[in-house]
């Protein structure tokens, strides 16, 4: 409908919004390939519209988008570069310091990365200055889901790095808010998938 409306060829804003909401249907129902075709196509109109190098919460979030969709896919290159660009314009607008949630969420999406391609020190200083920005956001004394993962990031790391103890402790205070907010019985995916990983260390502790 918007290129019917727009033209086919004409770079529109709506058409752009189109095409990332293409690319997130398709990411989320597991057709990758599609989502990475609407995805680029999507940043390259949002390039043309607003100029190639200039920085813009559309093109980050596109960047974004499209470093997920690539670490879903195991090319982990890809995702790291397009999450780091799109962190990098993040910084750009709001601020290399300033507390905000969309640069603490692409820090978490890197230190995710970072960890799957065994980069465990890069891995653990993006969890923490996520760990970090989240406190700074939703005051360190407010348990908040955010901050739930980041623990649980730093937590990861530190089970693959070997270091159980420490392991032990970012899980347990992670699942600690994940209860917290969702009950301390809840089905919550997260909590049953920390859970799992907790039982790992303390299996590995007894050892």
């Amino acid at each position: 409908m918007d290129r019917a409306i727009h033209g086919p060829r004409k770079p529109h804003p709506d058409i752009a919004s189109s095409l990332n909401n293409f690319g997130n249907v398709y990411y989320h129902i597991g057709e990758l390939e599609k989502a990475v075709e609407k995805l680029k196509q999507c940043l390259e109109m949002e390039r043309a519209i607003l100029g190639p190098n200039k920085p813009h919460l559309n093109i980050a979030s596109s960047l974004g988008n499209l470093g997920l969709v690539y670490h879903e896919m195991g090319e982990l290159e890809k995702a790291q570069k397009n999450l780091k660009q799109s962190l990098e314009m993040e910084r750009a607008i709001d601020g290399p310091n300033k507390p905000h949630p969309g640069i603490a969420s692409s820090l978490g999406n890197l230190g995710l990365v970072y960890r799957d391609m065994g980069e465990l020190e890069n891995a653990l200083g993006m969890y923490e200055q996520c760990l970090q920005m989240n406190r700074a956001v939703h005051r360190s004394d407010k348990p908040h889901s955010d901050t739930a993962r980041a623990l649980w990031g730093i937590g990861s790391v530190y089970q693959k790095q070997k270091k159980q103890n420490h392991a032990a402790d970012f899980l347990e205070q992670s699942l600690e808010i994940l209860r917290s907010s969702n009950g301390q019985n809840s089905l919550y995916p997260q909590i049953t998938a920390v859970q799992c990983e907790l039982a790992d260390v303390y299996e590995s502790q007894r050892d």
